[in-house]
């Protein structure tokens, strides 16, 4: 039963596919994480998958060079989650991700505090941000059961990156003034209005 649900909300994702195999392959990805153990990483999800002695290249080629939009992911889910949602208002939780990274060249990667870190030891770790969202089911309402998070929304959310200590007064003050607009705030307040 589970399965067939979960099964009938993918086959939403057809459309954003060009090739049937391509949205075969995000299928099966799909439901290879759902059953990993430890890390999702691509390659453990094959191996869940028992794919992981065969060539996989066309595997990483879906995450890596082929063209389709990962927001439209979800914003097919989108409709029937808001169905779920009777009434004037759509109950929304936000929450900033990080992502480690090792890699000193990726492009929007920058230290931050670690959040598992305790409050008298700050530690720092190397990473991207992102800004999630996701829409809580009030399914309480109508089943005794707790409510449930649909993601909805998955953006990057990186600092602006501070000029050097040589740098003149003006882009010191533009910088000061562009961080108060690119904080995590006010991205997700332009995300919630936009």
């Amino acid at each position: 039963m589970l399965l067939t649900c979960f099964l009938a909300l993918l086959s939403l994702w057809r459309p954003v596919f060009r090739q049937e195999r391509s949205y075969r392959r995000a299928l099966r990805q799909a439901l290879g994480s759902l059953t990993v153990l430890g890390t999702a990483t691509l390659t453990r999800i094959l191996a869940s998958l028992g794919l992981d002695q065969q060539e996989g290249s066309a595997e990483y080629r879906l995450q890596a060079r082929s063209e389709w939009d990962e927001q439209a992911l979800f914003d097919t889910l989108l409709p029937t989650a808001l169905a779920h949602c009777p009434g004037p208002f759509v109950p929304v939780a936000l929450d900033d991700t990080r992502l480690k990274k090792t890699g000193k060249r990726i492009p929007t990667a920058f230290y931050q505090r670690d959040p598992l870190s305790p409050p008298f030891h700050v530690n720092l770790q190397w990473g991207l941000r992102f800004l999630q969202a996701s829409v809580l089911l009030p399914l309480h309402r109508k089943h005794k059961v707790n409510a449930r998070a649909v993601p909805v929304r998955f953006l990057a959310a990186p600092i602006l990156k501070k000029p050097g200590t040589r740098a003149d007064q003006q882009t010191q003050q533009r910088y000061r003034e562009q961080r108060k607009q690119q904080n995590l705030s006010q991205q997700a307040m332009r995300w919630l209005l936009g």
